[in-house]
């Protein structure tokens, strides 16, 4: 049987509504992991490449030592990705290289990481915990998030189109 790249039918052919629908879907529920990933990599991509190399079968402690990283941070990330739903850990090792590349760090952190300031707006931010400077962004920042998330989006579009990555 041929797959519909290969020029045979497709499943959804005969309802293109029913295949726009799943597709749809599909991107808002990829849409939360992105967001999550992007909030991530604008307060510290370190913590986003230590995550990558965990998800890789790589060690927890190995990783944890070559990014300078708690062990409970890199496995509170990846339990967080798992709320979602199990397969978003298979999806987010294809989707952080994307964000990675994309987006850049705005948060610095002064006083040995006491404080925060971002650099969208200036703002100084006492950190008790990162949740602390996520919620930040997530919240003050949410069109500048959006618009990150669409163009990662884009991306993986363009990707799946070429059929390459």
């Amino acid at each position: 049987m041929r797959t519909p790249a290969q020029g045979g039918s497709s499943r959804y052919e005969g309802n293109t509504n029913l295949y726009r629908g799943l597709l749809r879907r599909c991107l808002a529920m990829i849409s939360q992991l992105i967001r999550y990933l992007v909030i991530e990599a604008l307060i510290d991509r370190k913590r986003l490449r230590a995550l990558y190399d965990y998800l890789n079968d790589e060690s927890l402690g190995i990783v944890a030592d070559r990014y300078g990283l708690d062990k409970d941070t890199i496995r509170g990330m990846a339990s967080r990705i798992r709320q979602l739903g199990a397969v978003y850990l298979r999806i987010a090792k294809y989707v952080i290289p994307f964000v990675i590349e994309k987006v850049s760090e705005v948060v610095t952190f002064k006083d040995g990481g006491k404080w925060a300031i971002c650099g969208l707006c200036g703002k100084q931010i006492l950190v008790k915990h990162l949740g602390v400077v996520y919620i930040h962004i997530d919240r003050y920042h949410s069109t500048y998030v959006e618009k990150l998330v669409g163009s990662v989006i884009e991306d993986l579009r363009k990707c799946c189109r070429q059929g390459y990555r």
